[in-house]
């Protein structure tokens, strides 16, 4: 077994969370539970059917993407928060969360592991993603193809620019509205997870060509290459990815 707070603040370190500001979330330890961890089960959300899967594996801590408490606070303990904090306390569970810090890291976060899955070449970063770009030209449907492989979801996509894919803006998650920036460093298309209504007007009207990869499948990738760096560092923790279907 291993330290909780001695896991807690390697991931921290690695992702350098405490530097990174994060107008969504508080990021590290969110439910103190077990001192001494064994297994640590990973997710991207903290859902009950996760939660359910990992008290059920055993799990002594769950590292996910998406935590339990957000910068707007907590009003209420009530409804599915009550129901997610039960099964957390019952079973003593740590939570762990990183939210940004997980999607912008260079190496492990969710969009340079994207890149690396597409076999791009990663450029320069934009906002809490990076730019990328292909070896050579592809055919819109063909660079779709790609992504649907690979990612293995897409929820929608438009060829707004009417142009070969080369030059690509990745931002996992609901990234939607940082189309102006990825526009800006001269991107023919947008990668990202979900899209609004409003967030499709714009990206028309910008001749930008996009894929809504999905929130949750973009942002599989992170917490898992954060788990086998953890798995190295504390090599008599197990730690074990815990998939949900989720279309979204």
């Amino acid at each position: 077994m291993s330290d909780r707070d001695a896991i807690v603040s390697f991931c921290e370190e690695l992702l350098s969370s405490r530097t990174i500001a994060d107008f969504w979330c508080e990021n590290g330890l969110q439910i103190e539970g077990k001192e001494n961890v064994k297994k640590i089960a990973l997710g991207v959300s903290t859902t009950q059917e996760f939660l359910k899967a990992a008290a059920k594996w055993g799990a002594d801590m769950c590292l996910v993407h998406h935590g339990l408490f957000w910068k707007n606070g907590v009003v209420k303990i009530q409804g599915v928060l009550k129901k997610r904090l039960e099964i957390l306390l019952k079973s003593n569970m740590s939570l762990v969360n990183f939210h940004l810090p997980l999607d912008a890291h260079p190496a492990v976060g969710n969009n340079a592991i994207i890149i690396k899955t597409l076999g791009l070449k990663k450029l320069e970063a934009v906002e809490c993603g990076f730019m990328a770009e292909l070896k050579k030209p592809l055919e819109f449907a063909a660079f779709c193809d790609l992504v649907q492989e690979k990612i293995g979801h897409i929820n929608f996509s438009a060829n707004f620019s009417g142009k070969k894919v080369f030059r690509i803006g990745i931002i996992s998650g609901g990234a939607a509205s940082f189309a102006p920036a990825v526009k800006a460093l001269g991107a023919d298309t947008f990668l990202f997870g979900e899209i609004t209504e409003h967030d499709y007007h714009d990206l028309k009207e910008m001749n930008l060509s996009f894929i809504a990869a999905g929130h949750f499948a973009t942002e599989r990738f992170g917490v898992q290459a954060l788990g086998e760096k953890i798995a190295k560092r504390f090599p008599d923790v197990t730690v074990h990815f815990l998939d949900e279907d989720c279309p979204v």
